[in-house]
């Protein structure tokens, strides 16, 4: 199955575009992420192989996803395919579960950081300068 098929099962509607990030830690925790845009909104899909990831863990992440906005959290919401399953799917020669998650509504650090700071002494290499200072003054407690 390519990533046209997987997204296929999460929507009706076709991509502009899909990006792919690899997050796996080695060949027996395989985990991508499928960043499909549809032109106006975007949906995340999770493919993962590895001995965690499940029907039963998606289950209970998703009510714990749920629990969380209840208690006025943002939390994205698990999206299921189509037929209202997390199908387990052939990709890229592994039996992968998918699931889809919503796009983020809110910018991500690494956006704020670029958009907000990047001009600024507040951020150096990519990390905010004042982090060293905020975790010895936590151990100093």
């Amino acid at each position: 199955m390519d990533i046209n098929d997987v997204v296929r099962l999460f929507s009706a509607k076709s991509p502009i575009n899909i990006d792919i990030k690899n997050t796996s830690h080695g060949d027996e925790d395989f985990r991508e992420t499928l960043i499909a845009d549809f032109g106006g909104e975007k949906m995340v899909i999770k493919l993962s192989a590895n001995g965690f990831t499940d029907e039963k863990h998606l289950m209970l992440w998703e009510r714990i996803a749920g629990e969380y906005r209840n208690l006025g959290y943002y939390c994205p919401h698990f999206i299921r395919s189509l037929d209202g399953t997390f199908p387990t799917v052939i990709y890229k020669e592994r039996n992968c579960i998918a699931w889809g998650e919503e796009y983020s509504k809110y910018r991500s650090a690494d956006e704020l950081i670029k958009e907000k700071y990047s001009d600024t002494k507040l951020v150096k290499d990519g990390w905010y300068s004042f982090l060293e200072d905020a975790m010895i003054m936590d151990a100093s407690l």
